[in-house]
């Protein structure tokens, strides 16, 4: 473990500690076997007083996050939805545009769209178990600091990557490196009002980083880069999507920002977090729906386990996890039980309850959607 001193994006030493979660394993480890050992790691979010950026106060090794990996995008009909929107409306943006690369792509869903759109497609993941089965596109099994495409691209993807490397210099160093005068970089990352609505599932040891104008302004100065356009995306929670060029530009932070940047607001967020920890200890739940890496810090947090975890991925169902007491099943087994049942990826939660088709699980989100 690395430990971080000082903050990534402006480089202060002025960190505050804004919520201690414990010790917990990691949240995308899973075991073939029960009763096993689980590696523990502190999980600490500490804010910077300057730029107001949050960060984990240590970093796990990335090969024993990444390099086998469980999660895949395709599974989910929101997010081939999400994607194939923001494939064709990049694609009207900017029509002159031809070359894409996507930033861990992981089994390449976003890529498929953007290629069905007429784009030549690239792509860099390090997960060794999922990029295996990728053939539509050039992909490079790597960490994006060290691949090397013998290429400059027009537009340069990186969703929900961003804030899981501390190696932040080494990751724009190489944008630019593969970038045109005139590319464009989107980089979108998840859950931008997740302080504002108390939320702490999405601290886990692989987001290093908790974005938001302020800090990226910061950070993107240093390499003459600047944000042209911010959005805020229906997915994840509402997630940032930045527009980033060399174009020199100045774009103001959004209006929900503005309580990030008061010192004491950090205490209330805190507070917030202890209370939804509290009803849900409170409600009795039994079932889980959507073994999420979120999911895996709440239940971490609450300290809590589930009897039955149900998930609809192929490459988690079966395995087991550190707070269920029977490996996880299939989500359409879930129809056979009765009880509460919390929605873990609630991010999903519409399509997972409709999948789910169950009349006898109470479900239940703790997070506002």
């Amino acid at each position: 473990m690395k430990k971080l001193n000082r903050c990534i994006c402006c480089n202060s030493s002025h960190l505050n500690e804004t919520l201690n979660l414990g010790e917990l394993p990691l949240a995308n480890e899973y075991k073939s076997k029960p009763n096993q050992k689980w590696d523990k790691y502190p999980l600490v979010l500490n804010t910077c007083m300057e730029c107001f950026h949050s960060q984990l106060s240590v970093v796990v090794d990335p090969d024993i996050l990444f390099k086998d990996y469980c999660y895949v995008s395709g599974t989910s009909d929101t997010l081939k939805r999400f994607f194939d929107s923001f494939a064709k409306r990049f694609t009207d943006k900017f029509p002159n545009k031809k070359t894409v690369l996507d930033i861990a792509c992981n089994d390449g869903s976003q890529l498929d769209t953007f290629k069905k759109y007429g784009w030549k497609t690239y792509g860099v993941d390090p997960a060794e178990n999922i990029v295996s089965k990728i053939s539509k596109h050039e992909v490079v099994n790597d960490y994006w600091q060290h691949a090397t495409f013998n290429k400059k691209f027009d537009l340069i993807v990186a969703q929900n990557v961003f804030a899981h490397t501390s190696d932040l210099d080494g990751f724009l160093k190489n944008c630019l490196i593969h970038m045109k005068e005139d590319s464009v970089i989107l980089i979108q990352t998840s859950q931008c009002k997740m302080f504002q609505n108390g939320q702490f599932d999405t601290i886990y040891h692989e987001h290093i980083s908790y974005f938001n104008t302020n800090s990226m302004k910061e950070l993107l100065k240093r390499y003459g880069l600047y944000i042209n356009n911010i959005s805020v995306e229906d997915i994840h929670g509402k997630s940032y999507l930045f527009e980033i060029s060399k174009k020199e530009s100045y774009v103001e932070p959004l209006g929900f920002e503005q309580c990030l940047f008061d010192k004491d607001f950090y205490k209330q967020y805190k507070i917030k977090c202890e209370t939804i920890r509290s009803k849900f200890i409170k409600d009795n739940v039994e079932y889980g729906i959507g073994s999420a890496a979120k999911g895996m810090t709440f239940l971490g947090y609450c300290n809590s386990s589930l009897k039955y975890i149900f998930d609809e991925n192929p490459n988690k169902v079966g395995l087991y996890c550190p707070y269920s007491i029977y490996p996880i099943k299939d989500l359409s087994e879930s129809k056979k039980y009765f009880g509460n049942c919390v929605i873990l990826a609630w991010n999903f939660s519409k399509e997972l309850i409709a999948k789910s088709n169950s009349k006898g699980l109470k479900h239940k989100v703790y997070f506002d959607v």
